[in-house]
This record gives structure tokens, sequence and C-alpha cells, in this order.
């Protein structure tokens, strides 16, 4: 009788381990199918046992046979299918939005954007994946871009001079729902003297809202002596360097390297009262840390800049 128990175990034992292994080519029959793995069709990453919302769904109407056996018939009619209901279809979610991708052929789109068309938490529903400000020649000019979006309304640009007083400057719209990668911009054309920073609120169709930043820049008074950070920094191998003339002044802006040497004079010269922009190329310099100086009958400003290659 115990040798019957232990046959019985086993032959389960044995029979649950082939029933998984024999369906697990089905992975490689669904387009970027190795992301998750088993885990696009059932509850558990390992599978066997539950299907999840895709599985389910694959299980029922997208087999060519029923049982084990049956192959995943990947198509239009199954990426347009929204499975685990989360806005996004099967097809968005696994980079092949018209189902026109086929079994043994390169995987679509990109893969590291790939989500699980069975788990409606899987998919991102904003996800920025750059964030710049900078300010040149008085103008603050704002870039972002999104890899994935989802009932994204749009984007509200925010400015503040304390990080407690926040005006709202413009509104961008936002693409919806997309997985392709979106750029945005936004250009602050007279922002006031200072430290300022800004934000963004991206708003969901829903008007649930998240926020992404602050970034900082200082845009100088023109009215003053003054010398900006350059930007960008780091940087690799040009940056800009912004400074203002209270008055007409003979003036010298010279580069140092940490060990106080001169190793660049951009400027020796008379030069207008108000705002200049210089660019500062080091293609031949090694990285590491500088000092831009400016030097006038007004006084001395110096930044630290830091070269990256």
């Amino acid at each position: 009788m115990k040798s019957q128990v232990l046959f019985l175990t086993a032959a389960i034992i044995f029979f649950s381990i082939s029933f998984t292994v024999a369906r697990s080519f089905r992975v490689s029959e669904i387009p970027n199918g190795d992301n998750f793995s088993c885990g696009n069709c059932h509850v558990s990453p390992l599978g066997g046992g539950a299907r999840n919302a895709f599985g389910s769904i694959i299980e029922a109407q997208y087999l060519s046979a029923p049982g084990a056996a049956g192959h995943v018939q990947w198509g239009p009619a199954l990426a347009s299918l929204d499975s685990d209901g989360d806005g996004v279809s099967n097809g968005e979610e696994l980079q092949d939005p018209n189902g026109l991708w086929t079994t043994g052929n390169p995987n679509p789109g990109n893969s590291s954007l790939v989500t699980n068309p069975g788990d409606p938490e899987s998919f991102v529903p904003v996800e920025l994946s750059a964030f710049s400000v900078s300010l040149i020649n008085g103008i603050t000019t704002i870039n972002w871009s999104t890899a994935t979006e989802l009932n994204n309304f749009g984007f509200e640009i925010q400015r503040s001079s304390n990080l407690s007083d926040w005006d709202i400057l413009s509104f961008v719209k936002g693409a919806g729902t997309t997985s392709e990668r979106n750029s945005y911009n936004f250009s602050d054309p007279n922002p006031p003297a200072g430290k300022l920073f800004y934000r963004l609120r991206q708003i969901d169709l829903d008007g649930s809202y998240k926020f992404y930043g602050p970034q900082s820049v200082e845009n100088i008074n023109v009215n003053d002596f003054n010398l900006a950070q350059n930007y960008p920094n780091p940087f690799n191998p040009t940056t800009n360097i912004r400074f203002s003339l209270k008055n007409d002044s003979f003036i010298s802006l010279d580069i140092y390297n940490p060990a106080g040497e001169l190793v660049s004079t951009l400027i020796s010269g008379n030069m207008e009262a108000g705002s200049h922009n210089i660019q500062f190329e080091a293609a031949n310099m090694t990285s590491g840390i500088y000092i831009a100086r400016l030097t006038s009958g007004e006084g001395i400003r110096s930044i630290k800049m830091m070269l990256l290659k």
C-alpha cells in the first residue's frame, strides 16, 4: 500500500512538471514573451496554477487546439484586446500594437517598454525619460520626454522663486495613451531675475496628477555685475558661460585648473554693459574641475565647472 502511495505521488509530480514544461513553448509564441516568461499567462511568474486575465482569454479562445498541446494564435484579434483592463491593449503592452508579429521573427518594438498584458498594475501611466531646464540669453527652455503614457491629459508648467509659491505658466497637451516616446518643450521668455525653480504637474484624464522636478536655473540681472553658472554642467566638450556687466568695462574671462594654473583666456578686452554669453570648448582638455573667473573694475566672480568625458 505504501509503495502504491509513493508511486501515485511521484506520478502526480511528474505529470504536473511535464504538463507545465509541455506548455512552456507558448512563451515563444507571443511577442517579447521572454520578458515575463510563464508570468505572461499565469498569476505565478513560475507558471502553472491559476491563469491571469491574459492567459485565461488565450486558453478559452486563442489556442490552435484545446489542452496542453495547443499553440497560441497571436494576431490582430488577440492584440486588440485589453485583457487586464488597464486601458492598454495586449499588443501595446507587448510592443506589437497591430498584432503583425509572427513566431520565429525578431521581437518587435522596444523590449524595455514591454509590460505584462495579464497584470493591470504593470503598465506605468506616465514615465518621464528626460527632464531638463536651461537658461540662455534670458530665455528659459524646458525640455522633457516620456517613454510611455497612459490616459495622459497633459502637463502644467509651474515656476517658483522660493519652492513654496508656484505660478502656472502654461499647459502642454499630452499624447493620451501610447507606448511610443514623445518629446515636449516650453519656453519662458521673460523670467524674473534670481534663482528660479521649474516643475511639471502631469495630469491624467481622471484629474489625478503627479509632480516632476523641480529643476533650477539662475537668471542674472543685467543691471548687475555677475557670472552665472555655466550650462550644461557637467559638460563635454562645450558649455555656455553667461555674465552681465553693470557698466562698459575692460574685462578678462579666464579658465583655471584646480592647481590655479591658467589654461585658457576666453576674453581680454573692452565689453559693453549688459548680458553676454560665451561658448567655451574644452575638446583638448582632460576631465576634471575647472574654474571660470570673471575680472573687471567692478570686482571678481568665479564659478566651478566640471568637464566629464
